[in-house]
């Protein structure tokens, strides 16, 4: 990925994303920004569309869980451009950034999002065609099946009950 690529990415989080809010970025942030901006010349170039999905779509739950691996590849990115970067001044902006983006990571995104995505990846590497794992699935369905279904009906509902409220609240009646 060559650095402007791993710039834009960067400047998705921080300035173009609606779902951060300048209020948690630091004047010193903002200065690491502006030099990397600066020094990458990110203004004479057309990006596109952007590079991570809108969150505004997912439960916060998922949101949660996106964030994680966006910020996980947000540090690689930033990894990767400290490495190639010859600029110390530049050099030093990324590794502040960086250590930034792990910091926020560490505080808010690790507890049990790291063993979840260790279990998605081993979900993602199962050998669909392998003839022991499908006789295998095929003895786990009914329970699996059981699960999600009974997840699915509390999740529908809780949509079901936050729209009655708000259509309650709209209409101006007293709630129960």
């Amino acid at each position: 990925m060559t650095s402007l690529c791993s710039l834009t990415l960067l400047f998705t989080l921080c300035t173009v994303t609606p779902w951060v809010s300048s209020n948690f970025i630091s004047p010193n942030m903002e200065a690491d920004m502006q030099r990397l901006k600066a020094h990458f010349r990110t203004g004479d170039v057309s990006f596109g569309n952007p590079i991570f999905p809108k969150l505004d779509n997912f439960e916060e739950s998922e949101q949660k869980l996106l964030l994680q691996e966006i910020l996980d590849v947000y540090v690689r990115i930033l990894s990767d451009m400290q490495n190639h970067t010859q600029d110390i001044d530049v050099k030093k902006s990324i590794i502040q950034v960086r250590g930034r983006v792990e910091d926020l990571r560490n505080s808010y995104y690790q507890s049990g999002e790291q063993a979840l995505k260790m279990q998605m990846e081993d979900l993602w590497a199962v050998k669909t065609n392998d003839l022991m794992t499908q006789r295998k699935a095929v003895r786990e369905l009914l329970q699996v099946f059981q699960k999600a279904s009974q997840l699915g009906s509390r999740i529908q509902e809780k949509k079901e009950k936050r729209r009655k409220r708000r259509q309650t609240a709209r209409r101006g009646i007293p709630q129960p």
